[in-house]
């Protein structure tokens, strides 16, 4: 997905029908690996707005995905005899896991509650891009800066509030690991908004921001071990006490 959208940037840039083709291709390969995930691709119409110019070669992007949707729908049609089993089954599955059910969060505000209240998830990362996105909607003319802030922030709207039911009204289904689709753009503008500060403040928020980092990779860290060797003793218990029933989540 990131590896699409930077392409897609150098192509806007630089008006070349084979960047654009190849940002295609990469948008279907990530459809391809995690089908779900393809709503990312709604950014694209956002970069294409907010650019204000016309262009043909845009439509070899189109090309590109299309290919890639022809050839997944040419491949369960050989396996399964239908072009569209995946789409029935996963509609299925989503109506049954998200919609009926209520097995992961499907509310508005998650991701935006992990980036700027819960920040022991991303530490100062959500607070400097948003300061870097405020500081770049007063340059106008900084081109690259607005493609960022689109880029992190309409990731952001529409994992977020892209909904998924209406009746009752649910939103895209959310983990707190999925947050590593938000991390390139939103990296981008924390940083380009440290360069624009003093020596002083950008070495203290600066700082700050690779302190905290280290600090909670290393809780995260110790979680996955805590978790693991808990995991591998609660399935030995399980096996050695078949009449004890064992939760976990």
């Amino acid at each position: 997905m990131t590896c699409s959208i930077l392409v897609f940037y150098f192509a806007e840039r630089d008006g070349r029908a084979a960047l654009y083709l190849v940002a295609g291709l990469l948008a279907g390969w990530a459809f391809w690996i995690k089908p779900p995930a393809i709503v990312y691709g709604l950014v694209f119409p956002l970069l294409v707005l907010a650019d204000h110019r016309q262009g043909a070669k845009r439509l070899w992007f189109a090309g590109g995905g299309v290919r890639i949707l022809m050839a997944h729908l040419a491949l369960f049609r050989i396996i399964y005899g239908d072009p569209v089993y995946f789409f029935r089954s996963y509609y299925d599955y989503g109506k049954e896991t998200y919609v009926s059910a209520d097995s992961t969060d499907t509310s508005l505000w998650p991701y935006v509650v992990l980036l700027f209240a819960k920040i022991y998830h991303t530490g100062l990362l959500g607070w400097l891009a948003l300061a870097g996105c405020i500081r770049g909607l007063t340059q106008r003319n900084q081109l690259e800066i607005r493609f960022v802030v689109i880029w992190g922030f309409g990731l952001l709207l529409i994992f977020s509030a892209l909904p998924i039911s209406l009746s009752p009204l649910k939103f895209i289904a959310k983990q707190s690991n999925y947050m590593s689709i938000l991390t390139l753009p939103l990296a981008l503008m924390a940083g380009w908004f440290l360069a624009q500060q003093g020596r002083t403040i950008a070495f203290l928020l600066g700082g700050a921001m690779i302190a905290s980092g280290i600090f909670l990779a290393a809780l995260e860290q110790q979680v996955i071990t805590v978790v693991t060797v808990n995991c591998r003793s609660a399935a030995a218990f399980a096996e050695a006490h078949t009449d004890t029933p064992v939760f976990g989540r």
